[in-house]
């Protein structure tokens, strides 16, 4: 019987909240108009009292809104006196209409449109009864009155009214809103305005910017009282909508940009105008664009006047509104999912509201849904019988915006914006199966197209999914709205529904991938591969007061915020798309997730058994198969699955289906195998040119000089672009445009229908206005030097800002050109079809009918000869695809090929290429090549995968193919010791864009003009789909081969297939085409037999296989992932072959590395791979030499121990092969950094190469060496001589210098102090005679460096930036490079104005927390001068506090360099300690050294005491180092991220109080001058804010010294500098190993270069810190060191199978555990790793963004990734890691309270946060203990 009564009482409860309190509850506030009881106002009229308003007449220039003051007076003032603001002005009975007939209306009956207190801003107004306010009045049709009310809101007397103000036209076209037709071509404009059809004809006058300008007539509505359904919209609250104009612009071009502007015809035949505004048509359905959409709901309007609703009924409404128009550049659509305005029945809301969004709804289209607060009212057919829409029941929304729904009152509909497809329902309808929208529903989701249109999103406003609001625990305990999700649910998971977007819920929530109550798949902020299950997501912060959560966490609502703000979507393509969500106060991202997964993944189907949309599937797929994600970010296909009908399977033989699973499993394998080993895309790609727009601007001016290029026949040269921009920004660009004339003109149409848009061409290169230009964000003004070639047309500079995404066009330059531009250029060598033939290939504009084209040749200094030239070309029709044939079209010239035959083998011929009568280019020479056979010393050079590159630093520069220019450069200094280059694919990754094979041809000319030029066919020539490429990739860019096949000459058979053998001497070359398929059977395999077979090894016994893609052995991540080691099939049939026919070495590209194999055949190692082989053949050696230039990111290699895999390099290179006789061959791998040969076996097996880089940058530098080779004739000259005479530390010189016998090796050394000879050399022992030179510089350039005509000319210039170290400087001019230095001449002296002034002051936490010291470098020893710091509260009295002075000398070193060449003089280090702070003052101090010698003035903040309440945020990175800010050498070679970590830094300092740096501080590794340029670089850090320091590796290391590791890591410093240079407040600073205390932090930093283990000194300093820390006052307990005690799947970690530092963890973890230490970090590694809350390596609980709730284990956090080259991490999937970074960064904590700590990871190049969460708990969940039974410190738990 209970149990019935208690079920009856729940089913009642659940029935009335159903009826009533749903909305109540989530609603939040009242109305505010609907406290004033306006039908109870009487009339006390006082002649005393007075209103006045003005101006009287507003709008003057055509504003909708404007600014009124209203003065008043009462003389018998109260605090509840009020103004009303009513329109229209005659607001009395007069206009009253009764509900019902018979009734009389009260006096007055409508309501204000808005109220605001008399005695707000009017302190006084109680005592004086006067008051003035000032408000904000829209335009609304009518004028306006001001009230004077006593009595309050509830009893409202009239006292007072105004004069009447009003709009100039009160009847003007008003807020524009744009929505989505009901085709996607299609957009509607509806507005407002007081011109009903009969006064005036509404329309829109519209076009292309700049363009015709068209008419569309508009439809109009309007409804009046009696459309509302009750009260108060029918009765105080109404008031006139006005009329509502709807206009349909149709046709429209897909992205193009259009103006338009409202228009009215009045009956008289004049117009009333609008403002004019601008939008960009929506894409068409599958457009593979960017495109962005913002979702939210709830948000309402709020007055920025301050009127008295504002702040207490939408509060953040208005933050919402504006980080909306902040961001609008980046916006395409705005979707506002129901509870609008929330006028709830106050009709003049609604303009209201339509006014605030008009900035971003008249820009893009604004759709929306219906919500309760719009629809419900009893009795009128909405789903539920609340009262919330006030008597609208929807009347309103329906007419005031449109949506393309069949049925405007229903408010369901699609919508499809390019790759999107959004199904909107309206819950206010009835949705449960069987009903219209549930079909509608179905039939939404089922008939999307998911090959271009992926991502599909359901949206609705009550919350149909997931929620953990308070409310529906309490009330319903559903999760969700009742009945929410029974239908739907299913309809979600059957049709694949990526995203769920509720609102309803004023908060934010974001749920695991969903179904059933049940999580598919954990929540994380990346998903890949197949599709799981719907993720749910509550948006409904959008201003309307906030909604509780309940208070547990549903184990599927991953994270929650109870905050304002909206969520971003952005489709990157059909394969990625990024969810962001962003609070509404600040913009910024607070959770993000990617969708990364390939419409195939969606619909889990083969390559050939996909069905465009998701109605019909051929069968349903098992739920045990599930894909498995690969290293680029797609999936590896499942295995096939027969269909239903098996007899139909049955008929096709075993063998044929297992034939046709493989080739569905390859190909879909090999589409993304070059997504993974191509990474990046091409720059140019990057600018939206189609969406380029005029905004000329008179004033702004661009200008070239000189306008004639090449006037000594050059076919580049440099050029001098000056520019000015009034209103400049740091995305401001510059475009160089060939042809000059680059405008819609020269357009060509294509696709239906045929618009033009106003740009069609791409630049061929771009750079940032502010580069080299720092002051350019504030002055407009700069000047960029670019290099350009002779491409057959003149050039323009064109200014665009709007950055690359939407490039607006500011001001164009005048025209250069070449002086002749059409004349023959670039030539390129080839072997041809004989060996004695040579073919040349060049570039002109001269087509065969204006010129005919030659060779003249001859042995050199012989008779010449003339050999005619074929010609070719190409259009842009013989290209396959965009962006080929569209923006990247350039027309490619005029190519000419000449045979030159019969050539004397190994002779020195010349030859020079005329066009005309006779237009010669300048003469080159090449030898002839060997017979087969001959017994000659041949060299070949063999690489894959260069690119070009930009030398004058335009902004592709090392985007796209980093190394190619070192490679180039490289090859062009050995070119005299190279005969033939073979370059086997990915040529110049010209990727579409034609203007780009110039460029490359350019850059190759001194080594094509000079050697043959041999080249493969790659993927990012040939691959394009439906073109018979064997890949069906789109990497050519739609060029599908053709300029490469025409702009290079092979000697294939044919030159479209590009397979062919070419003989050099005793080499055998077989260069195959793996674009084209070469299996067993085609035409391919058998040109492959045929060559291997044919060749005579008596004469060519050195037989060589190339191909681009890996047809071998690889040992790339991605090819491990696929279990193949090799593209799949690739050596099935051909490792046959190659040992049928004993072939030498293999060489492929494809993979950006480079790795050698042993003699392997069947993955087996015939014999062990050696440096020397002799003896019988026993197996092919493979090699992969990828790595010549593009970039490496995803040519990662497995950490796996691969046996076959002999030596790896994960660097850029190629490969020399010599030919020392018919029995002798020698390769060498050299690097293209250097030209080095790399000899032996790399120790990556034995050392984390990755957590300690390359090299110390001056150990480069061979300085004992050094001999002098003096030339008069040369000179260095420095200027100024006096540097810092304003006082600076740093400052920039200028070095002119002169070499009369120049070379590429020349260096330039910065020496200091300046006389750096043998006189100050101190020997070793003494028997030792000192070397010339014993000093390393402090810095080093190349003396080509931004110098390219250096080598001819001998003359450079460098500008380099000095800072204060003590002494004067020289600049030294060397010969002979780095290894062999030849000292040429030296310059004068230059030196600081003061060299001895305090400098580079490092603030340190003290011993105690209100102390806190200061430590500086000076030249002043204490006998010279007493060191103090003056220093005081800012403001207020100074005090002066002395300092200690430490040093050091050469003997306290323990080795070299840091005791020889290393050695430079430290100086003098004070320290001061600055005591009894008061917490929190902001202090000033300055740094003083004898009588008296001041430092600039500094401040700092003091520290907050151990526990204070107040926000504390702390920074923490490790293995940061320095860089040059100069270019000097080292500059990115050693610590590349450091300039940006620490610029980041310093962009964020008002956000920090306090910096940690765990370890590997400046990597100065023993050459001593870098720690003074360490400290300058972090000066404004350092100097402002504690910037505490741990020991590392590089500080510490070093045999025999008592370090725990006996490396040689610290150059011989053994820790000295670092514990000297900084202060730390440990016991003893050689040990290193302190506490510090920061308000509510406690940091425990231990030393991993001394020992740690059980019974250790340190082992007890570490469990004493951990467990004496007051939990209570110092919640936040954190655990440093620099390397991995803790958890880390850096690859080496994973070879040592620890995971972690040997010995690491093994007792650390249980002091961690023990004592609930919420976070570990380590540097060492340099990357970023956070892994989950995690002990003896299981998670303890699973990873999440949010934390909360007692203690459960320890977070490990790595963040070695300070600037330090990067560590890779394992490809294998650990359990414990949940969040890796391979690149720079640092971390962030803030603890908001003793309750809430928020982490933040950021990465170094942008500041954005990349990985966050937050820890949520009270000191008692640390403890794990009850209320009255809490220990204040964990010591005895």
């Amino acid at each position: 019987m209970r149990f019935l009564i208690m079920a009856a009482i729940r089913w009642v409860v659940l029935a009335y909240i159903v009826v009533i309190g749903c909305a109540t509850i989530a609603r939040g506030d009242e109305q505010p108009l609907s406290r004033i009881a306006i039908e109870r106002a009487t009339v006390a009229a006082v002649d005393s009292a007075s209103v006045k308003a003005q101006p009287t007449v507003l709008g003057l220039k055509g504003q909708s809104s404007d600014w009124v003051v209203v003065e008043f007076s009462h003389p018998k003032p109260s605090n509840d006196d009020w103004i009303g603001v009513f329109s229209p002005s005659g607001f009395s009975s007069e206009i009253c209409q009764p509900e019902y007939y018979g009734d009389l209306p009260p006096y007055l009956c409508t309501s204000p449109i808005k109220f605001q207190y008399a005695n707000f801003n009017n302190a006084d107004y109680n005592r004086s009864g006067k008051g003035l306010l000032r408000l904000q009045l829209i335009n609304q049709r009518e004028d306006f009155s001001f009230a004077l009310f006593s009595g309050g809101l509830s009893a409202p007397k009239l006292i007072a009214i105004s004069n009447k103000v009003s709009f100039q036209n009160p009847k003007a076209p008003v807020y524009p809103r744009l929505a989505q037709g009901k085709s996607w071509n299609e957009m509607t404009v509806t507005w407002t305005s007081g011109y009903s059809i009969k006064e005036a004809i509404p329309f829109v006058e519209w076009g292309h910017k700049g363009g015709n300008q068209m008419l569309s007539p508009a439809g109009t509505l309007t409804f009046s009282r009696n459309s509302m359904c009750g009260s108060p919209a029918r009765t105080v609250g109404w008031r006139d909508p006005g009329y509502i104009h709807t206009s349909f612009l149709k046709e429209l071009w897909p992205d193009s940009l259009y103006t338009y502007r409202l228009g009215h015809r009045l009956l008289d035949g004049t117009h009333i105008w609008s403002k004019s505004y601008s939008f960009r048509a929506s894409p068409y359905p599958g457009q593979d664009s960017v495109q962005r959409v913002v979702i939210f709901g709830d948000m309402g309007k709020a007055e920025i006047d301050g009127s008295d609703e504002y702040g207490n009924y939408e509060q953040a409404s208005l933050y919402t509104t504006n980080q909306l128009i902040k961001e609008l550049d980046s916006i395409d659509m705005v979707i506002h999912i129901g509870d609008l305005s929330y006028a709830n029945g106050y009709l003049s809301q609604w303009d209201q509201f339509t006014q605030q969004i008009e900035p971003i709804a008249s820009t893009v289209p604004y759709m929306i849904g219906s919500g309760n607060h719009e629809r419900d009212w009893p009795g009128s057919g909405s789903f539920y019988g609340h009262n919330d829409s006030g008597g609208e029941c929807g009347v309103p929304t329906q007419t005031m915006f449109y949506v393309p729904a069949e049925n405007r009152a229903k408010l369901w509909y699609s919508t499809d914006y390019g790759m999107f497809r959004f199904c909107i329902a309206d819950t206010e309808q009835d949705w449960r199966p069987g009903t219209e929208q549930y079909k509608f529903i179905e039939q939404c989701l089922s008939s999307v197209d998911r090959s271009k249109q992926p991502w599909l999103i359901f949206l609705a406003h009550r919350v149909l999914g997931y929620s953990s609001a308070s409310w529906y625990e309490i009330m319903m305990g559903s999760y969700g709205e009742p009945m929410g999700r029974d239908g739907l649910e299913e309809l979600w998971q059957k049709y694949k529904v990526d995203l769920a977007v509720f609102g309803h819920i004023h908060s934010y929530e974001r749920t695991c991938p969903i179904y059933q109550n049940r999580c598919v798949q954990d929540g994380s902020n990346l998903y890949t591969g197949q599709f799981n299950a719907t993720t749910h997501v509550i948006v409904g912060g959008g201003g309307a007061m906030l909604s509780p959560f309940r208070a547990t966490v549903p184990y599927w609502s991953f994270f929650r915020d109870y905050d304002f703000g909206f969520s971003k979507l952005t489709a990157l393509n059909h394969s990625t798309l990024l969810f962001e969500y962003k609070k509404s106060r600040d913009g910024k991202v607070y959770d993000h997730f990617t969708i990364s997964r390939d419409y195939r993944d969606i619909m889990a189907c083969s390559i050939d058994n996909c069905p465009r949309t998701t109605l019909a599937p051929l069968w349903r797929r098992p739920p045990a198969t599930v894909a498995h994600a690969n290293r680029c970010g797609r999936r590896r296909a499942p295995a096939m699955l027969a269909p239903p009908q098996a007899s139909v399977a049955a008929s096709i033989p075993v063998s044929l289906r297992s034939m046709i699973r493989l080739w569905v499993v390859v190909t879909w394998l090999v589409l993304c195998a070059a997504a993974a080993a191509h990474p990046g895309e091409q720059p140019l790609s990057r600018i939206a040119v189609e969406r380029m727009v005029l905004a000329v601007n008179e004033s702004a001016h661009v200008r070239a000089s000189p306008l004639v290029l090449g006037l000594k026949g050059e076919t580049n040269e440099w050029v001098e672009v000056e520019f000015f921009n009034p209103n400049p920004s740091n995305t401001d660009w510059v475009g160089v445009f060939s042809p000059a004339d680059f405008s819609s003109a020269i357009c060509e149409a294509y696709g239906v229908p045929q618009y033009y848009p106003m740009l069609c061409t791409a630049p061929i290169k771009y750079q940032y206005a502010n580069f080299n230009n720092n002051g350019y964000s504030k002055s407009g003004k700069g000047k960029l030097k670019l290099q350009l070639i002779n491409q057959r047309e003149d050039f323009s500079f064109a200014l665009f800002s709007g950055g690359l995404e939407n490039p607006k066009l500011v001001a164009v330059s005048n025209k250069i050109a070449f002086a002749n531009p059409k004349a023959p250029v670039y030539p390129r060598l080839a072997q041809g079809k004989s060996w004695n033939e040579m073919t040349v290939t060049w570039t002109s504009g001269y087509d065969f009918k204006k010129a005919v084209p030659f060779v003249e040749w001859g042995a050199k200094g012989g008779q010449r000869v003339l050999s005619p030239a074929g010609t070719l070309t190409f259009d842009r029709n013989s290209m396959c695809g965009a962006p080929a044939r569209t923006v990247g079209w350039r027309h490619p010239g005029y190519i000419h090929t000449s045979y030159l035959k019969e050539l004397w083998p190994d002779s020195l011929l010349g030859h020079r290429l005329p066009n005309g009568t006779h237009i010669w280019s300048k003469s080159y020479s090449f030898k002839a090549s060997p017979y087969p056979g001959q017994d000659s010393v041949q060299r070949v050079v063999i690489f894959g995968d260069m690119g070009k590159a930009e030398a004058d630093g335009s902004n592709e520069f090392n985007d796209f193919q980093p190394g190619s220019l070192n490679t180039t450069y490289q090859i062009i200094r050995d070119l005299k010791n190279i005969d033939m280059v073979v370059h086997i694919g990915d040529i110049c990754y010209a990727n579409g864009y034609l203007s780009q094979w110039d460029q490359f041809t350019a850059q190759i000319e001194p080594i094509a003009s000079t050697v043959p030029y041999m080249i493969g066919m790659g993927n990012h020539e040939r691959d394009w789909p439906g073109t018979g490429s064997f890949y069906g990739n789109l990497d050519s860019g739609g060029e599908c081969g053709v300029p490469a096949q025409t702009v290079f000459y092979t000697p294939a058979e044919n030159s479209a297939k590009l397979w062919y053998a070419t003989d050099y001497g005793m080499f055998r070359f077989c260069i195959a085409n793996t674009e084209e398929d070469w299996r067993p059977g085609t035409e391919q395999y058998k040109f492959i037999e045929q060559c291997l077979s044919s060749v005579d090894r008596q004469k060519q016994p050195w037989l060589i296989f190339l191909a681009h893609r890996v047809l071998g052995y690889s040992s790339c991540t991605f090819y491990e992932e696929e279990g193949t080691f090799e593209e799949p099939m690739g050596r099935e049939s051909l490792q046959e072959l190659w040992q049928k026919y004993k072939v030498d070495l293999a060489f492929y590209g494809h993979v950006h590395n480079y790795e050698r194999t042993c003699p392997v055949y069947q993955n087996k190692c015939v014999v062990s791979g050696s440096d020397h082989y002799s003896g019988p053949f026993t197996a092919t050696t493979h090699v992969v030499v990828g790595g010549a230039g593009a970039g490496t990111s995803d040519s990662e290699f497995t950490t796996s121990n691969i046996k076959w895999s002999y030596y790896r390099d994960f660097d850029y290179g190629f490969v020399k092969l010599t030919a020392l006789n018919h029995s002798s061959l020698l390769f060498e791998y050299k690097k293209s950094s250097d030209g080095n040969v790399l000899w032996v076996v790399a120790t990556w097996l034995i050392v984390c190469a990755a957590a300690h880089p390359g090299e110390q940058p001056l150990s480069r530098i061979a300085v004992e060496r050094t001999v002098l080779a003096v030339n008069e004739s040369a000179h260095v000259k420095a200027s100024p001589w006096v540097l810092g005479l304003k006082g600076q530390n740093s400052e920039w010189v200028e070095v002119e210098f002169f070499h009369p016998s120049p070379s590429n090796d020349d260096w330039i050394g910065v020496f200091s102090p300046a006389n750096f000879s043998a006189a100050i050399c101190e020997p070793e022992n003494k028997r030792q005679r000192p070397p010339v030179l014993c000093t390393a510089p402090i810095k080093y350039q190349f003396a080509n460096f931004n110098n390219d005509g250096y080598n001819k000319s001998g003359k450079g210039y460098l500008k380099l930036q000095l800072i204060n170290q003590r002494e004067d400087f020289s600049f030294a001019l060397f010969s002979g490079g780095l290894l062999k230095p030849k000292l040429i001449a030296v310059s004068n002296k230059v030196a600081f104005a003061n060299p001895k002034a305090p400098v580079y002051p490092r603030l340190a936490q003290g011993k105690s927390w209100n102390e806190m010291t200061v430590t500086w470098t000076s030249g002043y020893d204490i006998k010279e001068a007493v060191p103090f710091v003056e220093w005081g509260a800012k403001g207020g009295r100074s005090f002066l506090s002395p300092a200690g002075t430490l040093t050091f000398d050469r003997n306290s070193m323990c080795g070299a360099p840091a005791r020889t060449v290393g050695w430079r003089h430290p100086g003098y280090i004070h320290t001061s300690y600055l005591k009894d702070l008061w917490p929190d003052s902001l202090l000033g101090h300055r740094l003083p050294n004898s009588t008296l010698i001041w430092s600039k003035s500094y401040s700092f903040k003091a520290s907050p005491y151990p526990g204070q309440d107040s926000l504390q945020r702390v920074v923490i990175f490790g293995d940061m180092g320095k860089a040059e800010a100069d270019g000097s050498n080292e500059f990115n070679d050693f610590q590349p991220g450091s300039l940006n970590t620490t610029y980041q830094i310093i962009r964020d300092l008002e956000n920090i109080d306090m910096v940690v740096h765990i370890g590997d501080i400046c990597y100065a590794n023993g050459y001593l001058s870098q720690w003074d340029q360490f400290t300058a670089q972090i000066e404004p850090i350092a100097s402002t804010v504690p910037y505490m320091i741990g020991s590392g590796n590089h500080e510490r290391d070093w045999p025999g010294t008592g370090s725990f590791y006996g490396n040689l890591d610290s150059g011989g410093e053994c820790g000295v500098p670092a514990q000297t240079v900084f202060y730390t407040p440990a016991e003893n600073r050689a040990k290193f190993w302190y506490a510090t205390d920061y308000g509510m932090f406690r940091f425990c930093i231990a030393h991993t270069e001394e020992d740690w283990r059980p019974g250790t000194e340190q082992y007890k300093f570490i469990e004493q810190c951990l467990s004496s820390v007051d939990r209570q006052k110092q919640p936040w307990l954190i655990f440093l060191a620099h390397r991995v005690l803790g958890y880390s799947s850096c690859s080496y970690y994973e070879e040592q199978g620890t995971f972690g530092e040997p010995m690491g963890r093994d007792t650390i973890e249980e002091l961690l555990q023990k004592y609930r230490v919420d976070l570990a970090f380590y540097g060492h590694v340099h990357s970023y790793e956070r892994t989950c809350p995690v002990y003896q390596s299981q998670c303890v609980v699973n990873a999440s963004d949010h934390y909360n709730g007692p203690f459960k284990a320890t977070t490990h956090v790595v963040v070695g990734g300070g600037g330090a080259s990067l560590s890779e991490f394992t490809t294998s999937k650990i359990k414990w890691s949940h969040y890796t970074d391979f690149d720079f960064g640092f971390v962030k904590l803030t603890a908001f309270n003793h309750s809430s700590m928020l982490f933040e990871y950021k990465k170094s190049r942008d500041g954005n946060v990349y990985d966050h969460f937050t820890i949520s708990r009270d000191y008692r969940d640390i403890l794990a203990c009850s209320v009255d039974n809490c220990p204040r410190t964990t010591l005895a738990t």
